[in-house]
């Protein structure tokens, strides 16, 4: 057997890489950036890319209608890969009455012959691929379809493999064939796997020119590769074992892939191998690949795992999830696996947010057209995309900063300026069995962005139903209220502002156009109680979305945080300090260009008063004196310390008179609403009585104008 030794596939490397470095006209279109490092993507273009598709077989042979409609339909709905395989796998039916339509010339008794390729098939090979990259595709290519090669059907697998000595002319191949397990010729030893005997190298010489073959004619910067998909690794039995056989012939075909880059002025190719049979650990301790492939269920561990250890791209080669069930765009239900529609959107979706960039939607492809029920939710998956890719290269996972969520999955992305987190109700809920979440709150903490506001979209996967909100984040923490929801929860998070963004200034030209402006408390001014109702006014603008801070900082939230008002002009907080300190209100709204401004103004906090005779209770809303244009008002008062109960509120048109209003006893109540006020422009009187704690009937006055 050739060996390479291990200083030469280093020299190898190193100068494939110098070459890349010294060649400035060659630009690498899908690439792994950030080798090596918690931020490692892969990019296209010099873009994070995220990558979703259908999977198709032998998808690059040659080109039908079908095939030109399926691009379109990738373009329409933002699809951009395909996964498949270049050997036939599943026979040769497909090319058959095609010229050319053989990987491999046939010699005069009709068998292959594995030294003579057919150049007519490779021409059209590379066009296809051409024509993917041209719609802006990307493809996964497997150099060798492990499944295929040693399962036995008729027009499938080791029955249609060129490798088989029944099918070719090539004596180096007569001593493979798979063996049996259990009596079944099925799931057994990999025959691609079995290396040159007494020291014949033709075999595996024959393995590398295909695989250089393929290289050839498909390396055209939007491919990614796969050394063999669902490769047993096993020595004959059945017992699924890895061996220093295996891990030769894996290194030697690494090699390969090495060697074409530098026969290629230091072309890079991003290779991995599907590690999902035999020893994936072993697999994975080999030098040499760039991502890391797993063709079974995605456990959220070991997705998180794999990236954290290795640092490199995670690609899930099939859409299996944690419940080990392999999700397909089809409706209808399939023995003991149930496909939905909203299965493969929750499946993308949340491994979007584990930072896995690639996906395969299961359904039709050449002449299939179920999955055509995939273009709305293909389009959505796009547009969360884009809701994060602009910030995805500084994007680490971080659901280590979600400190409280209603539901026992978690996933979570996080840069300085924007979120992905998906909530996950749980694999148990799979079998198509609603799980219910009612309302709650998702906490976060630990967050870089700027303290501000936050525009937050919700959606649901299993409805593709949409929303919008906005939140404030403060000293990297953020609160956000959820409705209720069923399924899961995806939810994207994206700073627009922060405490100095505010800009008050008018528009462009003519005269300062008016601005909202709050109202009462009188700007400057004490607090009169600890209770305290804030009103304001748009003054005319088209100001929304209103959130009011209340603070022992400019610009802090750390005594009050509204949460988003609406259309409120009004707010009323009954737990201030007593104590004299300053106190800063910020009053975040929308201007008529949807960007948030502010009102900044202070207050300094009512001082608390001991019990006496010369103490007394203290009207804090409506500020006494003020101006009532509301028929509808909710007057709020302190006891400032006094011991007081049974209070009794009186509203009349002269000094201690009730012939507008007459509450009776509001014992312990420290607020009231009147509705039905006369709004005419006269003036009204009001009297608080109170039961002080030496039994006396006492009385607070105030006088209130009122605009017509």
């Amino acid at each position: 057997m050739i060996k390479i030794h291990k200083y030469r596939v280093v020299l190898l490397t190193l100068l494939s890489w110098s070459l890349l470095l010294l060649n400035p006209g060659f630009a690498q279109e899908l690439r792994v950036e950030n080798p090596g490092t918690d931020k490692v993507y892969l990019s296209y273009d010099g873009k994070p890319v995220f990558a979703f598709g259908a999977v198709a077989d032998e998808f690059f042979e040659y080109i039908t209608p079908s095939m030109r409609e399926d691009i379109a339909w990738f373009q329409s709905t933002g699809q951009n890969q395909v996964r498949g395989y270049i050997d036939p796998v599943f026979g040769w039916l497909d090319v058959e009455g095609i010229p050319g339509g053989y990987h491999f010339q046939k010699d005069s008794r009709g068998n292959f012959d594995l030294d003579t390729f057919n150049p007519s098939f490779w021409k059209r090979i590379q066009q296809n691929i051409q024509a993917y990259k041209d719609a802006g595709i990307l493809l996964q290519i497997s150099f060798f379809e492990g499944a295929g090669h040693y399962q036995i059907e008729k027009n499938f697998g080791w029955n249609v493999n060129y490798w088989n000595p029944e099918n070719n002319s090539n004596s180096y191949t007569n001593g493979m064939k798979p063996t049996q397990c259990n009596g079944r010729n099925s799931w057994t030893d990999e025959p691609m796997r079995q290396l040159e005997e007494n020291n014949d190298p033709r075999l595996l010489n024959s393995q590398k020119r295909w695989v250089k073959q393929i290289l050839d004619h498909s390396a055209l910067g939007n491919t990614y590769y796969d050394i063999s998909h669902e490769m047993f690794l096993q020595d004959g039995g059945c017992q699924a074992r890895y061996t220093k056989r295996s891990e030769a012939w894996i290194k030697e075909i690494i090699d390969t892939v090495r060697e074409w880059e530098l026969e290629h002025s230091g072309k890079k190719i991003i290779l991995g191998m599907d590690a999902s049979r035999g020893n994936p650990e072993a697999i994975r301790s080999i030098s040499g690949f760039d991502i890391v492939l797993w063709g079974l269920h995605h456990e959220h561990h070991n997705v998180l795992g794999w990236r954290s250890r290795l640092q490199k791209p995670y690609i899930p080669d099939e859409s299996w999830d944690s419940n080990k069930l392999k999700w397909d765009y089809a409706i209808a239900a399939k023995g003991d696996h149930v496909y939905a529609p909203h299965r493969t959107r929750k499946y993308i979706l949340k491994m979007m947010a584990d930072k896995v960039q690639t996906a395969n939607v299961y359904g039709g492809f050449n002449g299939d057209k179920s999955n055509r029920n995939f273009n709305p939710d293909a389009s959505r998956i796009r547009e969360i995309w884009n809701l994060i890719v602009n910030d995805y290269s500084e994007m680490r996972v971080a659901e280590g900063k979600i400190d409280f969520a209603p539901t026992r999955g978690r996933h979570m992305l996080a840069s300085d300026k924007a979120a992905y987190v998906y909530l996950e109700t749980g694999v148990h809920v799979e079998n198509g069995s609603a799980a219910h979440v009612s309302g709650s709150t998702l906490k976060l903490s630990g967050l870089t962005f700027p303290d501000g506001v936050v525009n937050v979209s919700f959606y649901h996967p299993s409805s593709g139903r949409k929303s919008t909100d906005i939140a404030i984040v403060s000293d990297g923490s953020l609160s956000l209220s959820l409705s209720s929801f069923t399924h899961d929860l995806a939810i994207i998070l994206r700073a627009t502002g922060s405490k100095d963004e505010s800009d008050n200034d008018p528009d462009d030209g003519g005269d300062v156009n008016p601005q909202p402006s709050i109202t009462s408390p009188v700007p400057g001014t004490q607090l009169s109680g600890s209770t305290v109702t804030w009103r304001w006014s748009s003054n005319e603008t088209r100001a929304s979305d209103w959130w009011l801070f209340i603070g022992t900082s400019e610009g802090k939230s750390d005594v009050y945080d509204s949460g988003n008002l609406h259309h409120a002009t009004s707010q009323t907080f009954s737990n201030l300090p007593i104590n004299g300190e300053q106190l800063y209100i910020t009053l975040w709204h929308r201007d008529h260009r949807r960007a948030w401004q502010t009102i900044k103004t202070t207050y300094r906090a009512v001082e608390r008063r001991t019990d006496g005779r010369d103490g007394q209770p203290i009207l804090t809303s409506p500020v006494p004196g003020s101006r009532i244009s509301d028929s509808t008002v909710t007057w709020d008062w302190s006891t400032n310390g006094v011991n007081a109960t049974d209070w009794w509120l009186f509203i009349g048109r002269r000094k201690g008179g009730r012939d507008i209003y007459d509450s009776r006893n509001l014992h312990h109540a420290t607020s009231h609403k009147v509705i039905g006020l006369p709004i005419n422009g006269a003036p009204f009187y009001l009297t608080l009585w109170y039961r002080h704690s030496d039994g006396s009937w006492r009385t607070i006055s105030a006088i209130y104008e009122t605009v017509k």
